[in-house]
């Protein structure tokens, strides 16, 4: 999923995964007009998994 996510956002698969310097936040590494959009697809996988 990693892959395919990464690809509709047009950004490496690396830059998805944390960061080893310990960055909470990789949304600043993709594409400004991609932010909102991820942060609406984490939201809503965040409360289909019951943490939301």
């Amino acid at each position: 999923m990693l892959f395919e996510f990464a690809s509709v956002l047009r950004v490496e698969p690396e830059s998805l995964l944390p960061a080893p310097d310990g960055r909470s936040d990789v949304l600043d590494e993709l594409p400004e007009d991609a932010r909102g959009w991820a942060q609406s697809v984490l939201a809503n996988a965040e409360k289909e998994a019951g943490r939301g």
